[in-house]
């Protein structure tokens, strides 16, 4: 009996030494070229970090991200920086000013008070702004699907943007 519990308790010595010294939380950072919903492409340098919660013997969830990219009139640097509860969908331009759609995720949702669509829209002037997304939504959301989008979503996340779509009479994606 002793020799079972030790053998348990080692085992699970083991476990939270090979998860507290594995290299499965070091940040990752990239870029991609992306196309705007008007056709240009920009370069983004992506960044994520994955220090979240996670289970034993498991690798850390993702927390927080950033992305940056020149503005393709100004030249201007623009860098949107969040923490894992925005997930960002689509980067588009209205006009000159750049505009990122974004979802919440874990509490991100409750932290926004329930948004139904579950969506965000975030301008850059100078800093990056939240704009209701009520006075966007006939303007932005059927070009964001008729048009290459930005960033590709989940696929989760684009079947529920194109139910919200499509009950605003906008069509669905493809």
């Amino acid at each position: 009996m002793l020799n079972r519990f030790a053998g348990v308790v080692g085992a699970l010595v083991f476990a939270v030494g090979l998860t507290a010294c594995d290299k499965l939380g070091t940040p990752l950072k990239w870029t991609e070229d992306v196309r705007l919903p008007d056709g240009r492409i920009v370069t983004l340098t992506r960044y994520q970090e994955f220090n979240g919660w996670r289970d034993l013997g498991g690798p850390p969830t993702e927390s927080d991200y950033w992305f940056e990219f020149r503005h393709p009139d100004t030249g201007q640097i623009v860098r949107w920086k969040w923490d894992r509860t925005l997930e960002s969908l689509a980067l588009m331009m209205d006009g000159r000013t750049p505009m990122l759609l974004v979802m919440p995720n874990f509490n991100g949702s409750e932290q926004n008070k329930c948004p139904n669509p579950p969506y965000l829209l975030y301008r850059f002037a100078g800093g990056w702004e939240q704009v209701p997304l009520a006075d966007r939504r006939a303007a932005l959301l059927p070009s964001l699907w008729s048009k290459a989008t930005a960033m590709e979503a989940s696929q989760e996340a684009r079947r529920s943007l194109g139910a919200a779509v499509h009950l605003y009479g906008a069509g669905t994606p493809d």
